[in-house]
């Protein structure tokens, strides 16, 4: 159901039609992603909590906060994300 009413926003918004709306999504997950891998280095590393509250923060302000939200809503279903948000489950919750 969810996957057919994805399907339906797309296509009704043209949400792909238009070659510059992918490529932002495209660039917008990855910058997610390295700041995410950005958190959990630090995280690895030691680093201060409150180092890691303010990465915390730079990453809730990315832009296209849609994309957050599908990364941790699909996280399961994608290895990479599976992978990564197992290694900092307090991401699914910010």
């Amino acid at each position: 159901m969810e996957h057919a009413r994805a399907e339906y926003t797309i296509r009704e918004l043209q949400l792909n039609t238009r070659d510059w709306l992918p490529q932002a999504r495209r660039a917008a997950y990855l910058d997610y992603l390295a700041h995410l891998k950005c958190y959990l280095r630090d995280k690895s590393a030691g680093m201060p909590q409150s180092h890691l509250d303010q990465l915390k923060k730079h990453l809730q302000v990315r832009q296209h906060p849609s994309v957050w939200v599908e990364m941790k809503r699909q996280h399961a279903s994608v290895p990479q994300l599976l992978v990564l948000f197992a290694q900092v489950p307090e991401a699914l919750d910010w």
